[in-house]
């Protein structure tokens, strides 16, 4: 008699190797969502602490009215105290719209 199917040894092999391969990517596709998470909170928080910023600097804000964009190096936002740490955005592209608000580019 012909028989056609698993084993059970074989086919617990197959949920063994399943289960293997599941707990090496779930934690990689967990952890690109969190730097993902991360890095667009850094650029909310970078974006509001933008306006403290050119308060204290009117001739940069200046500047990005004139010129449309500035380059602000993220190390300025940490040593004066406008942010605590910077990831992601070590230099911080700012372009200003027309409406007269600004945003940040995507690196």
């Amino acid at each position: 008699m012909k028989k056609n199917g698993f084993t059970l040894i074989e086919t617990i092999g197959v949920i063994i190797v399943i289960a293997l391969i599941a707990t090496v990517t779930i934690p990689i596709i967990i952890n690109s969502n969190d730097r993902n998470r991360i890095a667009e909170q850094e650029k909310a928080d970078i974006k509001a602490a933008l306006d403290y910023y050119f308060d204290a600097h009117p001739e940069i804000k200046q500047e990005l009215k004139t010129n449309g964009e500035i380059t602000i190096n993220g190390s300025a936002f940490v040593n004066e105290g406008y942010i605590h740490e910077i990831k992601y955005y070590n230099t911080i592209k700012v372009i200003y719209n027309e409406n007269g608000t600004y945003d940040i580019s995507d690196k």
